[in-house]
């Protein structure tokens, strides 16, 4: 099975780190962040294809656009609190694949979980 390839936006830095180790201790070692537009569009650029995106759910929505152009089949999982945001609304109705949900300072076994569902339906013969 591949490693998988996580694209991680925030804006605060240290959130970014965070996920970034939580990532690690969870086996996946390729992980892009990004905390600007323009570092995010840098990261969709990429020739390789992005199979989870972890997403603040308060990031603008224009952003679900560029992704899901340039990374349409990629998962996501969306990080916050409370009832559900316009960004997974307007990702499920643009037929985005929203695998879950985050909060804030979730315990890596939450994050771990998600992505052994990722593998899980990412199989072949699987439909997301």
């Amino acid at each position: 099975m591949h490693s998988l390839d996580v694209l991680v936006v925030d804006r605060q830095p240290g959130q970014l780190l965070s996920l970034h180790q939580a990532l690690n201790a969870c086996g996946v070692f390729k992980v892009r962040v990004a905390d600007t537009a323009g570092r995010i569009r840098e990261a969709l650029r990429q020739p390789r294809p992005l199979d989870i995106a972890l997403l603040d759910s308060r990031l603008d929505l224009p952003l679900l656009d560029e992704l899901s152009a340039r990374q349409p089949r990629c998962a996501l999982v969306l990080r916050g609190e409370g009832p559900v945001s316009a960004l997974e609304l307007q990702a499920r109705q643009d037929g985005l694949w929203v695998l879950g949900h985050l909060p804030w300072n979730a315990p890596v076994h939450r994050l771990h979980a998600l992505l052994g569902h990722y593998r899980q339906l990412a199989r072949p013969g699987c439909v997301a």
